[in-house]
């Protein structure tokens, strides 16, 4: 009886973190756009960039299109 329980909560859980991804995918920065990020903060710190609020603004943009 309990494995049946653990079973059907396990894919309760399974069910809220689709819902939570599905919810969240606009969010999600896929491994190129991390990349990407992180480079540019890299840059920023070494004064090869613009501020860190130009960076969001960009990545932002990026994400609506």
């Amino acid at each position: 009886m309990p494995d049946k329980k653990v079973l059907h909560e396990l894919r309760a859980i399974r069910k809220d973190l689709q819902r939570v991804k599905a919810a969240m995918e606009d969010m999600i920065m896929t491994d190129q756009e991390y990349k990407e990020f992180k480079q540019s903060m890299r840059d920023f710190r070494e004064g090869k960039s613009v501020s860190h609020e130009e960076v969001m603004r960009a990545h932002a943009r990026r994400r609506v299109r």
